[in-house]
């Protein structure tokens, strides 16, 4: 009958080490942010005449977190600057589901199963431009990276493809690929977080981006982003993210890009919230 011998301390302390230094390291293959207890808590776009969009909130998403540091509240604009359609939502879990429940309506906007490993395997949204569902699937490859984001014959699907570094080179829709988005880095620069603009006007994607911002699925490259483009007949659509400031943790805090002013560049600003830090720090 095999025996095994017990951990010495001294090799439980070389592990724990190590694990401490795989979240301030910035190689190629770091940790999501999450994993650090960091993610991104609102983004803030200004304009070239020094107009922030929602001075009252994040312009893109914003999040109030318990004391815990797990999210409660969650906002985030669906569209532009000039987008009326909103979610302002309480994030609850329970069991192997998480949930949005609209904080006017008490409305379910979004339900989400997860497997044992806590990563969606379907979810189904209310979108407030008027599309509800169906059922988007979710499948994922053996370093349990999703792969394929699928809404059933009608919608199609997307497919996931990454770098040898798991940053996500492309969405690809097999129905008509115009809609693919499409991502290039910077692999001279890794990065510990960052949180970029792209365009999710497809529904599919936005699930996706829905999920990222509420931590149930990774929502940083391990690299500086440079450029995202799709939407083949909507050039505006396409950005390149300059004057990036990173700071000495690694997280990207402002770049600037246009979104949607044409050919003004606004500049836009990170915050970032770590748990276990009140108020959420801003670096």
């Amino acid at each position: 009958m095999p025996f095994h011998l017990p951990l010495s301390r001294t090799t439980c302390v070389f592990a724990f080490l190590c694990l401490l230094a795989a979240c301030k390291k910035n190689d190629h293959w770091p940790p999501k942010p999450e994993d650090c207890g960091c993610d991104a808590k609102n983004f803030i776009a200004t304009t070239e005449d020094d107009r922030v969009l929602y001075s009252n909130r994040g312009y893109r998403f914003d999040k109030t977190y318990k004391a815990d540091g797990s999210i409660d509240k969650f906002y985030m604009n669906v569209w532009g600057p000039a987008s009326p359609f909103d979610y302002i939502a309480y994030f609850k879990t329970s069991g192997s589901w998480a949930f949005l429940i609209d904080s006017t309506s008490q409305d379910t906007v979004l339900r989400v199963e997860l497997n044992s490993r806590k990563q969606p395997v379907r979810s189904f949204l209310k979108d407030p431009l008027g599309f509800v569902g169906p059922w988007q699937y979710y499948t994922y490859n053996s370093k349990g990276q999703l792969v394929k984001a699928a809404k059933g014959d009608v919608y199609g699907a997307y497919s996931v493809k990454y770098d040898p570094y798991g940053n996500v080179l492309a969405y690809i829709w097999d129905i008509d690929t115009s809609f693919s988005l499409t991502f290039t880095y910077d692999y001279n620069t890794p990065i510990k977080g960052g949180s970029y603009f792209v365009n999710d006007a497809d529904i599919a994607t936005r699930e996706i981006m829905i999920l990222q911002l509420l931590g149930l699925l990774p929502s940083s490259p391990h690299h500086k982003m440079l450029t995202a483009k799709g939407l083949s007949y909507y050039p505006p659509f396409d950005r390149s993210f300059v004057n990036q400031q990173i700071d000495g943790e690694g997280y990207v805090t402002s770049y600037e890009t246009s979104l949607w002013y044409g050919q003004q560049l606004l500049k836009c600003t990170t915050n970032w919230h770590c748990k276990g830090t009140q108020p959420p720090q801003k670096y």
